[in-house]
């Protein structure tokens, strides 16, 4: 699309350029068409057939062109993005499948792997933000610890330089006469910082602070986290034994109220006996259904505090 100074763009004399830069490259190996191209629009420009406007929309047009491209490329790829079109396709493609052939088919189309999806995890990951930035930090101070450090010790530099020289001359009447030789030579620098009014010393001493300063918050982040599980360790104990007493009290209560039924039934109770123990085994089973919750509750949090929520749970072991 290559457009003149008058704006009118020309397609097909833009791809004949290219056409013609690219078979100029195949046969010649040392060439290079984005060179050649390049060169083209130079002359093209000086002798006024395009302009720098010009060519600013030829960029402006591939530029929409290409991501316009692209955005195709890309949706085709995709697909359907709604999740209630996708399960649609997947049911009719599962359906259709089931409909074409006998179970064997089925089961060899079902089976085979089309695509395939990594996941990779690491430790690293449930660690949190905090704990993170504190240990960042703390490798950091532990690096201008050892700068600091290194700043004591002297430093040895070795240099050289080796090489020939030649050199000829002639007097009047006289032969011509040329030396030469080899020449070399080595350096060795030895650099130590013996005074620098105690620069160094405080750098090291600010350094090891730094260092001093993130363990104690190391420290203090773990003490909390133990603390954070230890509670919902007690938690989830005590929510426990509240699950076992709310257990104990729902039996107690459903045979009361079946005994006091079975007493009003033969005479010996009335129905305000009846009424107050069905409202005793109703308060029973709620208890007992805020004590089952609470056990989840406590146990979930108690899962999140160490950890467990990232590992798959064995089977059974849910309370």
């Amino acid at each position: 699309m290559a457009v003149l100074a008058s704006g009118a763009i020309d397609t097909p004399m833009l791809g004949s350029i290219l056409n013609r830069v690219r078979a100029q490259a195949a046969a010649d190996p040392l060439s290079n068409p984005i060179l050649l191209f390049a060169l083209d629009l130079t002359l093209r420009m000086d002798r006024g057939e395009m302009d720098i406007d010009g060519l600013e929309r030829i960029v402006q047009q591939l530029t929409a062109e290409a991501f316009a491209d692209r955005a195709d490329r890309l949706k085709n790829y995709l697909g359907e993005t709604a999740i209630a079109a996708n399960d649609r396709a997947l049911r009719d493609l599962i359906e259709k499948k089931a409909r074409e052939g006998g179970f064997e088919e089925f089961r060899t189309a079902v089976a085979r792997s089309v695509f395939g999806v990594v996941f990779t995890a690491h430790p690293t990951f449930s660690i949190s933000l905090d704990l993170a930035r504190i240990l960042a930090e703390l490798r950091a101070a532990e690096a201008q610890i050892r700068s600091a450090q290194s700043t004591f010790r002297p430093t040895l530099s070795v240099s050289g330089n080796a090489g020939a020289v030649a050199g000829c001359g002639r007097q009047d009447l006289l032969k011509r006469v040329c030396t030469g030789g080899e020449t070399w030579d080595a350096q060795f620098n030895l650099q130590w910082n013996v005074f620098d009014g105690h620069a160094r010393r405080e750098r090291l001493a600010q350094a090891q602070s730094a260092r001093t300063e993130a363990q104690a918050r190391l420290e203090t982040s773990r003490d909390e986290a133990a603390d954070r599980v230890w509670m919902a360790y007690a938690n989830a104990r005590t929510s426990l034994r509240r699950r076992e007493s709310a257990a104990r009290l729902l039996e107690a209560s459903e045979q009361s109220y079946a005994a006091t039924l079975d007493a009003y039934e033969n005479g010996v109770r009335n129905f305000v006996d009846v009424a107050a123990a069905l409202r005793t085994l109703a308060q029973a089973r709620t208890f007992d259904v805020t004590a089952r919750t609470q056990v989840l509750e406590d146990f979930a949090q108690l899962a999140f505090e160490t950890g467990d929520l990232l590992r798959n749970p064995a089977p059974g072991s849910r309370p």
